[in-house]
């Protein structure tokens, strides 16, 4: 809830010193039915203090709501012991008012009030309340005035009483102590609710089991916040032996009457209790208001006596058995103890403890478990039944039984037994104390699954795996076809097309099936061919084609060819290799050889002469290797293509000859013509007689 609103009532208060503050209280507190709340309020330091002389209480604001107002009496204390009655009347018989809050001040009497419209002054439960509406006026208080406070120091606690006598719940959202002057004063507030236990007394015996967990008697229903903090304190005749937010080995007490009380503290006052070694001297603390505390008006006293007789019991039983020992019913194991009462009358102090039973019983734990990998017997194979897991304590296995209706145990020794039959078996597993059995019916199946299939070839020539797909271990198989390379248990390997005949066996059932082979895969094809290196055609170029999808193309020979080349030349003869591997990784290779040819003509001449006399002579040549054509050429424009043609002059003949591949082998020679007669003229003068 918003409580801004509070602050605008200060103006109603109608005295000049209305805006003096005071002592707060914001903390929210409900308002359980049927009880009675106490808050402190704790102020010190107020520089003038005397109540009456140079102090007065000008105010109090508070905001609250509750479903039935006359059942609501709110006073208040001084630290002198004086009180007044702000809210009342207070009585059991009330109207509704849910959905109402009050947002008021009290105002002296000697000052004017502000009531809502339509209410008295003086504050009144009793009067027409409306739902939904939130009420702000002033008012004079129900009983007394606030100039009654005239007693004594202002300084010390002050004490709001909360008294619900109906019951119905509410809430205190704030509440405020306004002096006239509060000059250094210095307020803490205390609200501690520690509530009743429902139970005031109980009785047990010595070392009694119940008070392990006595946590229903010590229900409590506490108003506790953040700061503070619930402790149950244990006692014997005023002195304290335990405290604690929950106690522990109780078990353990002597016989005696001891008293646990509740108790509420702030977590700072709480490190002093702890100190504390009297409950006595928590009460006083409390009541002088020296400690900010709440503690149980009514504690639950404990009655412990001794047992006349103490009876210890230990025996063993098999689990799933039911042990009667006086009257309690044992299905499990218990390391226990039971107190025996002999009740004289209907009233606590005549309860008196007759024994104490200490009992241990263990449960015999066997259990009978039989495991198997199948729930049929197929074929007559043997099945094994397994009752290694079967369980035994505390004391060991020592047996294990089997039986069959209608099937047959070929071995039943131990915990695994082997059966070939259909049929009901039982087991009993037996221990020195107890046994357990357990039944298992086994169905026959005189048939099993088989299924042949084959992975198809990637490549022509690869092989072509089949295997045999069975819903069991088959003792054999048989398999006759076109052809098997290989053959074991799982199928078998082969390279030809064709129809497969399958036969398996597993016990005493036969299946016989039948399984078509085909090779889908394309046969990879190339083809090869190269030119021969001449003395016209340096280079040979090496032609391929193939029907492999996008081809890895690799060559090898005597000269180095890239990879993937569309069409290599080369010009070293030799054997050259193409491997070529498809797009599925499928092989094939092809050779072919590059020739040469670059050999030249070989010649043979030599140089001739002629005489006078003769008119010609034949060219001397002689051609050693085979040769396509020849021309030879000489003085006065000589030309032949014959291998010895006829010449006659004088002068140098070359002849030129060409072989089948363009290679060509020149020669020369000489022809000399001998005793060639020439002219001779002789002339002179004539001689006279004169000279």
């Amino acid at each position: 809830m918003n409580r801004t609103y509070l602050y605008s009532l200060l103006f109603l208060l109608g005295l000049s010193r209305a805006f003096s503050q005071g002592c707060i209280l914001d903390t929210e507190v409900l308002i359980n039915p049927q009880t009675n709340t106490n808050i402190l309020l704790n102020l010190e330091n107020l520089l003038n203090e005397d109540l009456g002389i140079n102090q007065e209480i000008c105010g109090v604001r508070i905001v609250f709501d509750h479903d039935q107002l006359e059942n609501l009496r709110i006073t208040l204390t001084s630290p002198a012991g004086q009180t007044i009655t702000l809210i009342g009347p207070g009585t059991v018989m009330s109207d509704f008012t849910d959905q109402i809050t009050w947002n008021i001040a009290f105002t002296q009497c000697i000052n004017q009030a502000f009531p809502d419209d339509g209410f008295s002054d003086q504050w009144d439960s009793d009067q027409g309340w409306e739902i939904f509406e939130n009420y702000m006026g002033t008012y004079y208080p129900f009983q007394g005035c606030l100039e009654d406070f005239n007693t004594g120091s202002a300084n010390g606690n002050w004490q709001v009483n909360i008294e619900n006598l109906g019951l119905s719940s509410g809430t205190l959202y704030y509440f405020e102590l306004i002096f006239c002057n509060d000059a250094g004063s210095d307020c803490n507030s205390c609200f501690l609710d520690v509530s009743e236990f429902d139970e005031n007394y109980a009785i047990f015996c010595r070392e009694d089991g119940r008070l392990s967990d006595i946590s229903e008697l010590l229900e409590i229903e506490s108003v506790i916040n953040a700061d503070q903090r619930f402790d149950y304190i244990l006692s014997q005749n005023d002195s304290i032996i335990d405290t604690g937010e929950s106690l522990s080995n109780l078990e353990d007490l002597l016989p005696g009457i001891y008293e646990i009380c509740g108790m509420v503290s702030t977590i700072n006052d709480s490190l002093l209790i702890s100190t504390l070694d009297s409950v006595s001297i928590i009460r006083e603390l409390i009541d002088q208001k020296l400690i900010c505390a709440d503690i149980t008006q009514f504690c639950l006293t404990i009655e412990i006596l001794e047992p006349a007789l103490e009876t210890f019991i230990d025996t063993t039983f098999c689990f799933g058995d039911t042990l009667m020992i006086r009257d309690i019913m044992v299905l499990n194991d218990i390391d226990t103890q039971f107190t025996i009462f002999d009740t004289i009358s209907n009233q606590p102090f005549t309860i008196a403890c007759d024994s104490i039973v200490h009992l241990k019983a263990t449960a015999v734990q066997i259990d009978a478990i039989v495991t198997t990998n199948q729930s049929f017997v197929q074929c007559g194979k043997s099945v094994f039944l397994n009752a290694t897991a079967s369980t035994s304590s505390p004391f060991p296995i020592i047996d294990y039984r089997w039986t069959t209706g209608g099937g047959n145990l070929v071995n039943d020794i131990g915990p695994i037994a082997e059966i070939n039959m259909a049929g009901s078996y039982k087991l009993e597993v037996v221990n020195s104390f107890c046994s357990d059995t357990i039944s298992i019916n086994m169905s026959s199946v005189d048939s099993f699954d088989l299924d042949p299939s084959y992975n198809p070839a990637v490549c022509f020539y690869d092989t072509i795996t089949t295997f045999f797909y069975s819903s069991v271990l088959t003792d054999s198989i048989k398999v006759s076809g076109p052809g098997i390379i290989n053959q074991n248990p799982s199928g078998f390997a082969t390279i030809n097309d064709g129809t497969y005949y399958i036969n398996a066996f597993y016990g005493n059932c036969t299946e016989n099936d039948t399984i078509e082979i085909i090779n889908e895969a394309t046969e990879l094809e190339i083809q090869v061919s190269s030119n021969r290196i001449t003395c016209d055609i340096p280079l040979s170029t090496i032609e391929y084609n193939t029907n492999a999808i996008n081809p890895e193309i690799t060559f090898m020979g005597p000269e180095i060819i890239p990879d993937n080349t569309l069409l290599p030349q080369v010009g070293l003869p030799g054997i050259y290799s193409i491997e070529i591997v498809d797009e599925s990784g499928c092989f094939i290779s092809e050779s072919v050889e590059v020739q040469i040819d670059t050999i030249a003509p070989q010649l043979e001449t030599n140089d001739i002469n002629r005489l006078c006399s003769i008119e010609s002579v034949e060219l001397p040549l002689n051609i050693l290797t085979p040769f396509d054509s020849l021309e030879w050429t000489g003085p006065s424009g000589f030309s032949s293509s014959l291998i010895n043609p006829q010449a006659s002059e004088q002068g140098e003949y070359i002849v030129i000859v060409t072989a089948e591949y363009g290679c060509i082998s020149t020669a020369s020679l000489d022809l000399e013509v001998l005793n060639m007669s020439f002219p001779v003229e002789v002339s002179g003068d004539f001689l006279d007689c004169s000279k």
